[in-house]
């Protein structure tokens, strides 16, 4: 559990780290949304070159990159194995046991199969070089807007810093508490069913103890600053925009014309 990427920050002086965290959500969402668009050979091979940029540009090894989304590997293969066997349109390929694998359900296997690993990387990258409280202070600032409307953007964006910033610490707590549980002698691979379900029940309750233990140490913490859901934020770091994240937007649209009109 501690390789999980998503929630983590890795201190670094990279560009991805020095540029405002403004132009990395902004980055990060228009991307998601070129992944959910590409549907050709050429968008595919375009994206996948420039995610691995991306990644080098990050200052992060590739090695770590791989450690930490090689546990969700066979759940993005399972996925696309789904796909391939629900698709019987296009040129059947082959026939296992009774499903027809077709040229069209292969293809669209394998999108699903790099969207879900591209989805992980690019929301791993914004997270890896953009501490909770920068994400909190660029949703505030980009939702500033909303708040004529009656909606509470800056407790929309504390409630958004408050769960990047203890989803690491719960899945360390898991991961510790599965270790003591192993060392009692405790086994989740074997027994019956109704043995994992108390195996797993020994996890779930003790973790969700300490889940509220520190919810309310978290809610006390606040009271004693005297915060409140009302009144005017102030921040101790104001963002700047700076040329850099100007030239990552236009990179990004001249990236977007790229595969459109190509």
């Amino acid at each position: 559990m501690h390789r999980i990427l998503i929630g983590r920050y890795i201190p670094g002086q990279s560009i991805l780290h020095r540029l405002d965290p403004r132009s990395k959500l902004f980055f990060s969402l228009f991307f998601l949304l070129l992944i959910f668009q590409m549907d050709t050979v050429w968008d595919v091979c375009i994206i996948q070159i420039f995610l691995t940029l991306i990644i080098q540009f990050s200052g992060i090894s590739y090695r770590f990159f791989w450690g930490n989304i090689r546990p969700f590997f066979w759940f993005a293969i399972f996925l696309a194995l789904f796909q391939i066997l629900m698709v019987q349109e296009g040129v059947v390929l082959f026939s296992v046991i009774s499903w027809e694998i077709t040229s069209k359900g292969l293809w669209l296997g394998g999108l699903l199969f790099l969207r879900f690993l591209d989805m992980l990387l690019i929301t791993a990258l914004l997270t890896l070089t953009t501490t909770p409280m920068e994400i909190t202070h660029a949703v505030s600032k980009l939702l500033k807007p909303l708040n004529r409307f009656h909606i509470p953007v800056d407790t929309i964006s504390f409630m958004v810093s408050l769960t990047l910033r203890f989803i690491p610490t719960f899945l360390d707590e898991a991961e510790v508490l599965l270790k003591a549980q192993a060392s009692r002698g405790m086994d989740f691979q074997e027994g019956t069913l109704i043995q994992k379900i108390k195996g797993i029940a020994s996890i779930v309750v003790p973790l969700l103890i300490q889940m509220f233990k520190k919810a309310d140490t978290v809610a006390l913490a606040l009271e004693t600053r005297g915060f409140q859901k009302s009144g005017t934020r102030s921040t101790y770091r104001e963002l700047i925009w700076k040329k850099q994240d100007t030239g990552c937007m236009l990179f990004l649209f001249f990236f977007y014309g790229l595969l459109w009109f190509f």
